[in-house]
């Protein structure tokens, strides 16, 4: 047992350490739209106990925009996302309902639609707690994941794989990151680790114990990810015939009291257990899909394969866009090395992983399983590289933690429980994919400087809030005001609504500069600027060009472009212009992260929203000068934020009696 306290503490030192970096302050950045959406999809749960498509009396928008909706006046199209019967489909339920009980047990309450005066309901301290509310149950599975992570390698290999994997699993910057965002994905990277140990125990044990584990375990991900579940049941498929073979050469032990019971072997039941663990799987999930309309309403949205290009999809493009990728690219390579010169290699070398092939060779399969599934499977919407790698990234991890843990002991066996951990860690760090918080980026809280401003607002009766998609979700978890997307609204609606409108502008059409790039272009100018005025005037400084850009497009806009502080703002103006036409093309050197953006033209990056949401109803028709809202602004006063959001005050259409206002 003293032997054992050294390993219990490491455990217990990793676990702790990894919830650390996931927990600790958790409502820094201000949520995401995504994360918004899967908050409110927490707060429909706790009112009508399903997540719904309707929140404050307003339809949810989410996604691309593919269903007409001719029925209605206000709304162009409905959101794909939810089934006919108003319920969401396009995610799983487990997190939602997660969210919904850290929400429930965190005092924060659904809100219900409010009588005029339209205000900011809740405070930053209770803004802050819903935020964390909401992100709380990622740190949780957080934690899980590392669990699983040991578990796994153990199982397959032993406690210095294991112990790797969680190392690893507990700092490594993409498995933090996702267990500090309120959506599925750290329930999804916990769940598919859960399937490689569970289904490993299956295949080595066999035990009923082990197969209602892994029904479990299955279930449990069927409403996490639908995909990741379908890639964890073609993984079963090349341990059948082994389970088979198990089966018919093991006696089954029948029930207590017979003679099977007692010891003496009864009849090989082959498939039994198999047959029992699909029963079981199917009766959990079958209602589910019948139900809710799942199947009804997948045929409304697109899959990505018909937009990819190929091989880039598979091999380049992935490399490009997520660099962390070389690491088991590497290892695979090492892999190969060893297998083909397995007898001019020193044994040494070699023996770790003579015994280990079937391991190695079902996670690889997963990996590629998973790659392929996510390629030709995900619906177009959903296909951006971070989320390729959801499926496979625990069994990657698991799988390079028995190579190095192989490493480990072909150089010293007796030291692998430390040397593993630890080079497996240098290694992750050296290829800079640690989550070391103090040299991160610093957070973004474009969404926190709006709450600030709508508290600030004066919003008159009668008055129709917007915001360009997707961030009106957050602004409408933390504010509790009616914020809808603007992107499904009829232009019709727009240009003929009596009352005022706000509309919100979430995406600035240049990139933000830094201090040091301010510098750099007023220096190449041949002027000179100190950083205390480039603190002072960065607000002014890096929405020049952005300013310039809609002058012409609106009535009014502030700050005035004649108000130029310093002489220097044209020439960082010009350098922001040219930095963000950099971007712009590396972005579609590198395949633009979802192919719906492929065979379009960014001129600035305004212009990615009304590409990808109108993807599949003309969006040439709906850009620039005809996007819906264009015509309406002519008239708007606008205030460009220093984050670079823009907020335009539309006032009503003029009428004889009229003399309402817009929100100032």
């Amino acid at each position: 047992m003293r032997r054992k306290i050294p390993f219990y503490l490491c455990f217990t030192a990793i676990l702790l350490l990894g919830l650390w970096l996931r927990g600790r302050d958790l409502a820094a950045s201000a949520p995401s739209g995504d994360e918004g959406e899967s908050s409110i999809n927490g707060l429909t749960i706790l009112q009508h106990g399903v997540p719904t498509g309707t929140y404050l009396g307003l339809p949810i928008f989410e996604n691309c925009l593919t269903e007409p909706w001719p029925d209605s006046p206000e709304y162009e199209f409905r959101d794909s996302s939810y089934s006919k019967k108003n319920l969401a489909i396009y995610h799983g339920w487990l997190p939602l309902y997660a969210i919904a009980l850290s929400q429930k047990l965190s005092g924060v309450a659904p809100d219900e639609p409010q009588t005029e005066p339209l205000s900011v309901r809740h405070s930053d301290a209770e803004v802050h707690r819903r935020v964390i509310a909401a992100r709380a149950p990622a740190v949780v599975f957080g934690g899980f994941f590392m669990i699983f992570l040991f578990l796994a390698g153990r199982q397959m290999f032993g406690a210095d794989a294991g112990m790797a994997a969680m190392l690893v699993g507990a700092v490594g910057r993409p498995f933090v990151y996702m267990a500090r965002e309120a959506r599925y994905h750290s329930a999804t990277l916990t769940l598919t680790t859960a399937a490689v140990w569970a289904m490993w125990r299956v295949y080595r044990f066999g035990r009923w114990r082990d197969y209602l584990i892994l029904a479990i375990v299955l279930v449990l991900l069927f409403y996490t990810h639908v995909l990741a579940f379908m890639i964890a049941c073609a993984m079963v498929v090349p341990l059948v015939p082994a389970i088979l073979r198990r089966d018919r050469t093991t006696p089954a032990r029948g029930p207590a009291g017979s003679p099977d019971h007692r010891g003496e072997p009864g009849r090989p039941r082959p498939g039994l257990k198999l047959a029992a663990l699909v029963a079981l799987v199917a009766i959990c999930i079958a209602p589910w899909i019948l139900l809710t309309g799942f199947l009804q309403q997948r045929t409304h949205i697109p899959p990505a394969w018909k937009y990819l290009s190929f091989p880039a999809d598979l091999i380049y493009y992935p490399i490009v866009r997520i660099p962390y990728l070389l690491l088991p690219l590497a290892c695979f390579v090492w892999l190969v090395i060893v297998i083909t010169f397995h007898e001019r290699l020193p044994r040494a070398l070699t023996r770790p992983l003579d015994r280990h092939h079937r391991q190695i060779a079902f996670l690889l399969a997963w990996i590629a399983v998973g790659i392929l599934a996510f390629t030709f499977l995900v619906p177009a919407a959903s296909y951006f590289y971070k989320r390729l790698t959801l499926p496979v990234m625990g069994p990657g991890v698991v799988w390079a933690a028995i190579l190095f843990a192989a490493a480990a002991r072909a150089w010293c066996r007796r030291w692998s429980m430390i040397v593993a951990p630890l080079a497996f860690l240098a290694t992750v760090t050296a290829g800079n994919m640690s989550h070391l918080w103090f040299l991160e980026a610093p957070d973004v809280n474009e969404a926190y400087d709006m709450v600030v401003r709508l508290r600030a607002l004066n919003i008159h009766p009668g008055t129709k809030l917007y915001c360009t998609p997707n961030h009106q979700l957050e602004l409408q978890y933390m504010t509790g005001l009616p914020i809808q997307s603007v992107a499904p609204i009829r232009k019709s609606f727009l240009d003929s609504y009596p009352g005022p409108l706000v509309i919100i502008d979430s995406s600035p059409p240049y990139v933000l500069m830094s201090y040091d790039e301010i510098e750099q272009a007023v220096r190449g100018a041949g002027q000179r600027i100190t950083r205390e005025e480039i603190e002072r005037y960065y607000p002014v400084l890096t929405t020049r060009a952005q300013r310039e850009l809609l002058a012409p497009r609106v009535a009014w806009i502030w700050p005035s472009l004649d108000d130029r502080p310093l002489p220097c703002e044209p020439a960082a103006a010009e350098y922001q212009r040219k930095l963000t036409r950099e971007n712009l093309a590396d972005f579609e050197n590198e395949g633009c992260n979802n192919p719906l953006l492929r065979g379009f033209h960014l001129r600035d990056w305004s212009d990615w929203w009304p590409i990808f949401f109108y993807r599949f109803v003309n969006p040439e028709r709906r850009m620039g000068e005809q996007l819906n809202y264009a015509d309406r602004v002519k008239s708007a006063r606008t205030e460009v934020r220093p984050t670079a959001w823009a907020i335009y005050f539309c006032p009503p259409l003029p009428t004889p009696t009229s003399s309402t206002q817009p929100a100032r």
